[in-house]
């Protein structure tokens, strides 16, 4: 009988610890599947100009463009309605000839926002400018820095380029 009681304890003990390390680690999962298939997506500011191959247009002016790359990291679709620009004093700036379309981003996609450096050349604007701001279709914001390489480029291919 006195066996019987021990094994009883060891089976009972040995349970308990697979109980509880099953039900953590289930939690974790859980907790990481939750957090996947929230919305992610991620800013990055590019600088983007075309080139012409045409050695007729060689003297013509190429179009340069600060791009905001959106994209969508997240295994859900997400849809983008606005973005705009925030200075220091987290005013929103919005550039009325540059009105973007809302947009769908399906899981692992990605969309670029061009805009001309010629909107953004004005030296006081500019230094203002302190992030880009994108809002989803929830309500939910994703910000990027402006950064001083950005602005300092747009200073340099303005002055280049009048």
């Amino acid at each position: 009988m006195y066996n019987t009681d021990l094994v009883n304890m060891i089976v009972a003990i040995y349970g308990a610890i697979c109980g509880t390390a099953g039900f953590v680690i289930a939690l974790i999962l859980g907790v990481i599947e939750f957090r996947r298939n929230q919305p992610q997506v991620k800013l990055r500011l590019d600088t983007l100009q075309f080139l012409d191959m045409n050695p007729r247009s060689r003297n013509k002016a190429i179009p340069k463009y600060l791009a905001i790359n959106v994209s969508n990291l997240g295994t859900r679709p997400v849809n983008i309605t606005s973005f705009s620009i925030l200075d220091k004093q987290r005013h929103i700036l919005m550039i009325p000839d540059l009105i973007e379309s809302p947009f769908k981003l399906e899981d692992g996609e990605s969309h670029d926002i061009k805009i001309p450096v010629e909107m953004l050349s004005d030296k006081k604007f500019l230094q203002n400018i302190w992030k880009i701001r994108i809002l989803d279709g929830t309500g939910k914001t994703w910000e990027t820095k402006f950064g001083r390489k950005h602005k300092e480029w747009i200073l340099d291919v303005t002055k280049n380029n009048p």
